[in-house]
């Protein structure tokens, strides 16, 4: 876990950056005239996919592995 920020890691700003700018362009989508506003669905679809794989396929594992002490 060397890469926290307020004990926090990467992955939780990737999820957070990945909502919001869903939620940026699926409000520029909303305000969109014709059947462009249907455009929503997939963007909320492919953030809702990479979310899950962000959070059930992590990179590395949550726990660490033991501390071995050198003889």
């Amino acid at each position: 876990m060397a890469n926290t920020v307020l004990g926090v890691g990467t992955g939780v700003f990737l999820i957070v950056l990945l909502w919001i700018l869903a939620l940026i362009f699926g409000i520029i989508l909303l305000r969109a005239s014709g059947p462009i506003k249907l455009g929503v669905i997939p963007v909320f679809l492919v953030a809702l996919i990479v979310t899950l794989a962000l959070v059930f396929f992590p990179r590395t594992s949550a726990t660490s592995p033991p501390f071995k002490e050198a003889q």
